[in-house]
């Protein structure tokens, strides 16, 4: 109950979790002098939880947009969904290729191997390692193999060995797939700066 709780409230957006934030603080604030408050106050917090579940339910019904875009890393694809319309699904693969085990990625046993190698040589905080780094990767790879059928799709990598690995793995993720397929490489040095700008391209 609590991954999937904390999964629903990472797919709020900003301005649902505050919605939702303030008029939780009010109907405390306003229950908090009754005499029968506190019983009121637990059904308040079920309910509340019961709506974040069910709008995180209702989220992966996502509609199709025009272009899905897959790049590597959450932080370039937070920048690159600043530039696209919102006709743009941007998937950011939060994994780093440049280090670790790549053996059968693709497949359950890989991913376990490798989320093993990086518990023991990266210096990283095992809460993430072993609760969000799992449960994101799934997480992209369940985004792209939803990408419908006929929808163009970008692919943007940088020269380096981070993303051009990326690019391999992710075009083996689509090989099945009956879409256009288009490749952007950036070189590192514009890369950021390319990012930060709007894009007026798709």
């Amino acid at each position: 109950m609590l991954d999937e709780l904390r999964e629903a409230i990472e797919k709020l957006p900003e301005s649902g979790a505050k919605s939702y934030l303030f008029h939780i603080l009010l109907r405390v604030h306003l229950l908090k002098n009754r005499a029968d408050s506190q019983e009121e106050i637990t059904e308040l917090l079920n309910d509340i939880q019961e709506k974040i579940i069910f709008y995180s339910q209702e989220r992966k019904l996502e509609r199709e947009y025009e272009t899905y875009h897959i790049l590597c890393g959450e932080s370039p694809a937070g920048s690159l969904k600043v530039g696209l319309s919102k006709e743009n699904k941007v998937i950011g693969f939060p994994d780093f290729f440049s280090n670790g085990p790549l053996w059968k990625i693709d497949e359950e046993e890989g991913r376990k191997k490798r989320l093993e190698w990086l518990m023991d040589h990266i210096n990283m905080h095992e809460d993430y390692l072993e609760k969000e780094y799992d449960r994101k990767i799934a997480s992209a790879l369940e985004e792209i193999d939803a990408i419908p059928a006929g929808k163009p799709i970008v692919i943007w990598t940088a020269d380096n060995a981070d993303e051009q690995t990326g690019l391999r793995y992710f075009l083996h993720l689509i090989r099945n797939k009956d879409n256009m397929c288009m490749l952007l490489i950036l070189l590192s040095h514009i890369r950021s700066f390319f990012l930060r700008k709007r894009i007026n391209t798709f």
